[in-house]
């Protein structure tokens, strides 16, 4: 792609590509408000009620997803016919002129993304990663049951789970994919390889099954194994030092008294791979616009949207 030599930081990827407030996945599970807890109540209600045909509240659901996923609050600078593009499909899936778009598709998207950009290996997406984005957010945000699946679960179990439909709709699909991007910039629990992953998800088992009891607790270790994981100096430290280190670092926070200085169990990123990600982002931050308008196009290619 051509890089102009002095290229403006506020071109219209940065409108596409700007940083959410870091662990927006991790504020939940921290018992924080998510950025735009508002707009997303918002969403909520939309979604809730949209009528098939209701292209005002369509276009009112496109801007506020824009702006929940950008710190900018300006949506009008992402261009008019990318904007027109995602009202279109989803008026079209709305009307039930396609069947939706699967989690596969965001992977497409993310992963052609790292590649135009150089990125290191572990920000390739994993469809793990954007089904637990979507578990947490995709039923109250954007009501997306799956009405046959729950069914069958509801038959065979007294007290089914909710179960969330695999495909989504247009604008769900833009949220997710934005949503994945920014925590591959900041989260380091999205800056895993799969096998990373893996051994996170597997050490945190033993570690709930041998005391671990609250939600809060669950999100501050699960985040300090993955600072653990992705640091080679932190892997001196065994899980169960690290939970015990967790443990006196939230009782010294509760008592108000000095806190010890410890990055990796603080919300601060502070990793190797946390400013590998800030210059990958640096370089999509430069684009030019017409570069940048074929990479937004080519996204929503890839994620299935109508020409």
């Amino acid at each position: 792609m051509n890089k102009p030599k002095n290229a403006i930081p506020r071109l219209v990827l940065l409108s596409f590509l700007v940083s959410l407030s870091f662990l927006t996945v991790n504020a939940v599970a921290l018992g924080q408000s998510q950025p735009g807890t508002k707009e997303r109540k918002r969403i909520s209600e939309i979604t809730r009620t949209l009528r098939v045909g209701d292209e005002a509240a369509i276009r009112k659901l496109t801007e506020l997803v824009l702006l929940v996923v950008r710190s900018d609050p300006a949506p009008q600078d992402i261009p008019v016919k990318i904007r027109e593009r995602i009202v279109r499909a989803e008026i079209n899936y709305q009307n039930g002129q396609n069947e939706g778009i699967p989690e596969d598709n965001i992977v497409r998207v993310v992963n052609y993304i790292a590649k135009e950009f150089d990125a290191p290996v572990y920000a390739q997406a994993q469809l793990q990663e954007v089904s637990e984005l979507r578990a947490g957010e995709a039923y109250p945000m954007f009501h997306s049951l799956a009405p046959e699946l729950a069914r069958t679960e509801a038959e065979q179990h007294p007290r089914p789970h909710i179960l969330i439909n695999p495909k989504m709709s247009a604008i769900e699909a833009v949220y997710f994919t934005l949503s994945l991007i920014f925590e591959k910039k900041s989260n380091a629990c999205y800056q895993l390889t799969s096998e990373e992953r893996s051994e996170v998800k597997t050490v945190l088992g033993t570690l709930e099954a041998s005391g671990i009891t609250s939600q809060k607790e669950r999100g501050r270790m699960l985040l300090a194994l993955c600072n653990r994981e992705i640091d080679p100096d932190k892997l001196h430290l065994t899980p169960e030092e690290l939970a015990a280190e967790l443990k006196q670092y939230i009782a010294e926070q509760r008592s108000n008294s000095r806190v010890s200085e410890k990055p990796y169990l603080s919300l601060e990123p502070s990793s190797g791979r946390y400013r590998e990600m800030q210059a990958v982002f640096k370089r999509a931050f430069i684009m030019n616009p017409e570069d940048a308008l074929q990479l937004m196009n080519k996204c929503l290619d890839l994620l299935g949207f109508e020409k």
